[in-house]
């Protein structure tokens, strides 16, 4: 872990570690590679080899990066470079981006002022919780992660988003400082869980899921105030909400609410942290190929979906 308190987050940290990246790739079916220091995944499919690298661009020149693409492109046959960066760079907007975020929470300060930063509703969540008999543990056992995996599951297939590969899960799990999962328990019974992944600086919060039976108990409200608080501790420099909508801004150019007040976003955006900005850059090495891939992909997605 980096104690250098000057370190600045940067999106893709954890992959900064060879141990997750090359788990990561595994269970992706991707091959991994360095590009100028920075993590990149090569995405292959059957009959049109590589299609595209994904590359998390957290230090060096921009422009030598831009430039080893092109060599790279011309020697693997690659025909799409996206660059996935919070660093911002006027070299790279000649490029069409696609724009997400996140929330991220600064662990310098001390505790106090970390929960006075929380909404005001959810401290008192936090406070009612374990008054209510929740109490959270760290797991490290097959076993508890199987118990909650059920929930999350679930909790996807009722919610309708794509969940996560359990075998990445499992074997990020098993190497203990690159994963931690999370349990919230009432009565021996799982009310809420997350797997927070573990970089040089950074902890991201990676999957989330919670009991609807125990909503009233706010187990998820004080489940993330502990895992924040035990990244502090154990002195990392910043926790990663893992992801969120992008913000939306009106006419004037000021900043609007973005959704409801339901939602993965605004859960996360209460507990405090400060709005990142995630770009993702697409580079088009080879048009010709880039545009036939595409469509012979689309086409075989299209087909697949009648059948």
């Amino acid at each position: 872990m980096n104690d250098e308190n000057i370190a600045e987050w940067k999106n893709g940290d954890l992959f900064q570690n060879d141990a997750y990246a090359n788990l990561y790739a595994k269970h992706r079916k991707y091959t991994v590679m360095n590009i100028l220091g920075n993590p990149c995944f090569l995405i292959k499919r059957p009959l049109f080899g590589i299609v595209k690298a994904n590359i998390y661009f957290c230090e060096g020149d921009a422009i030598e990066l831009i430039n080893e693409c092109y060599r790279i492109s011309k020697e693997k046959n690659i025909p799409h470079f996206e660059i996935r960066t919070s660093i911002e760079n006027d070299v790279f907007t000649r490029f069409p981006c696609k724009q997400r975020g996140t929330y991220v929470i600064d662990l310098h300060d001390n505790k106090d002022i970390l929960f006075s930063r929380i909404k005001r509703k959810t401290r008192q969540n936090i406070q009612k919780s374990p008054k209510k008999g929740v109490h959270v543990k760290i797991v490290t056992t097959i076993k508890d992660l199987d118990r909650w995996w059920d929930l999350y599951t679930s909790t996807a297939k009722r919610k309708n988003f794509t969940y996560e590969n359990y075998d990445l899960a499992r074997d990020v799990l098993l190497h203990e400082n690159l994963s931690k999962l999370c349990l919230a328990e009432v009565d021996d019974e799982i009310a809420s869980g997350c797997i927070l992944h573990c970089g040089d600086n950074t902890v991201l919060q990676w999957v989330c899921a919670t009991d609807i039976k125990f909503s009233k108990y706010r187990a998820s409200d004080y489940l993330t105030w502990k895992m924040i608080e035990w990244a502090k501790e154990q002195g990392f420099l910043y926790y990663d909400m893992g992801g969120a909508l992008p913000l939306r801004y009106d006419d004037a150019g000021n900043c609007i609410n973005s959704g409801t007040d339901k939602g993965p976003t605004v859960f996360k955006k209460k507990f405090g942290g400060d709005y990142r900005d995630i770009y993702e850059y697409q580079i088009i090495t080879n048009k010709t190929k880039y545009i036939i891939i595409k469509a012979l992909i689309n086409a075989r997605f299209k087909l697949i979906k009648h059948l």
